[in-house]
């Protein structure tokens, strides 16, 4: 039997050990289709959106209040030695075995998302809106957001926000303060040498439709599975 199309309208943010948004808050809004399987959604998807390096990096989906993890451990990533860290008091399930549309079935349903087990780039994927009928056309569509990715290997969510996004905040505070803007564009210099980094270091750039055309391309192309 053919699933009914069904469109989700997801918010994703990077996340402390609370679960609590950065500040400022790295964010995405899109659209994707309910039946996309956790290893598609990382791959092609969650990863571009974000601005993370593709079939890099191990990863985890839960779904917040489930006893159920879904992870690649057929991966041959080095990070996944730091698997049971976070796989503990939960069964393990592959990526392939679920959806997107199973882990999130009504609006304000949260899914948490780590990337790099390693660095532990925690996100929060939250349900806004489910979409259905003649609506649901299955396109991914990046609607909105703010903020660039970390970097690579940039040791996670809390030194990020203590090193970079506080020094953001600092210089934005008092613009005129040379030494603080100082100190941040320093800061800044140091991520060159990050794999997902191509330019200067910008905490603030994003582009929508920059974003939008990265996923098209990833959509375009195979799907790296690092499946059980």
């Amino acid at each position: 039997m053919t699933p009914k199309p069904l469109d989700l309208i997801v918010r994703i943010a990077l996340v402390d050990e609370d679960l609590l948004e950065l500040s400022p808050t790295v964010w995405r809004q899109f659209k994707v289709s309910a039946h996309v399987t956790p290893d598609i959604l990382h791959d092609k998807v969650l990863a571009v959106i974000m601005g993370w390096t593709r079939n890099y990096h191990a990863y985890y989906m839960r779904k917040i209040g489930s006893k159920t993890s879904h992870i690649p451990l057929g991966s041959n990533a080095v990070d996944l030695m730091h698997v049971d860290h976070h796989i503990a008091g939960t069964e393990v399930a592959a990526p392939v075995t679920a959806t997107i549309g199973s882990m999130l079935e009504k609006a304000g349903d949260r899914l948490l998302y780590c990337y790099d087990l390693g660095d532990s780039w925690r996100h929060v994927v939250t349900l806004e809106e489910l979409v259905s009928g003649e609506d649901a056309n299955g396109w991914v569509q990046v609607l909105d957001g703010a903020m660039r990715c970390p970097d690579e290997d940039g040791d996670g969510c809390h030194e990020y926000q203590e090193k970079i996004l506080d020094q953001y905040n600092k210089a934005k505070a008092k613009p005129k303060d040379v030494r603080k803007a100082r100190k941040f564009a320093t800061l800044c210099f140091s991520k060159h040498n990050a794999g997902n980094v191509r330019s200067p270091f910008i905490p603030d750039e994003f582009d929508v439709a920059s974003c939008q055309a990265a996923v098209q391309t990833a959509l375009r192309s195979r799907c790296i599975r690092m499946s059980i």
